[in-house]
């Protein structure tokens, strides 16, 4: 049976990862000291040496875990397989958004995120690269250019749908990302 982390560790970690992404607002990370992100994250230095040696440890942090749910969403799904629909898809990343709906707030309303666009697009790149290859496509130049244009399209709305206040449920959101990616922009605007 898999043990359930301590929630006060979690609470540090979490108080410590926001207080990062706070701070990564105003300063270059090399400028973020261990006691002023300390003082942010309303704990002890003692606190956050039990959890961390030093401020990039936190951000590696962030990274890996945004790498591991990316992982577990992106396995769950064959993305070569003719019946895949974006839609399960999209419901599954709104239900990883949702397990902490707070931090990607955090993120996106201190403008911290930008660090980890990057490495999500190339997490999301990766299966339509490799399905389009399995199936023999030769193109590279152009499959590099496919396969970054609906990883960022993908990336976009979400960004937007956060940019602009959640305005719309996270299953509105599934639905017309579904429809983007299924009809396409021509059959949107008809």
């Amino acid at each position: 049976m898999e043990k359930k982390p301590d929630r006060r560790i979690k609470k540090s970690k979490d108080s410590i990862r926001r207080a990062l992404l706070e701070l990564m607002a105003d300063k270059k990370m090399s400028e973020i000291t261990i006691s002023e992100l300390a003082k942010t994250a309303n704990i002890t230095r003692k606190t956050f040496y039990q959890h961390y040696s030093i401020v990039n440890d936190v951000l590696d942090d962030i990274e890996k875990d945004i790498h591991d749910r990316m992982d577990v969403l992106l396995n769950k799904f064959n993305f070569g397989n003719d019946s895949f629909k974006p839609y399960p898809f999209f419901l599954s990343a709104n239900k990883a958004l949702e397990d902490d709906i707070d931090f990607y707030s955090a993120m996106i309303e201190t403008g911290a995120y930008t660090f980890f666009i990057h490495e999500i697009k190339c997490k999301l790149k990766e299966p339509i690269i490799e399905t389009a290859k399995s199936r023999g496509y030769k193109d590279n130049d152009k499959l590099q250019y496919a396969a970054e244009y609906t990883s960022s399209g993908i990336i976009a709305v979400y960004l937007h749908w956060f940019e602009s206040g959640k305005k719309i449920s996270l299953k509105e959101l599934a639905e017309m990302a579904e429809e983007f990616i299924i009809k396409g922009i021509k059959n949107i605007l008809k």
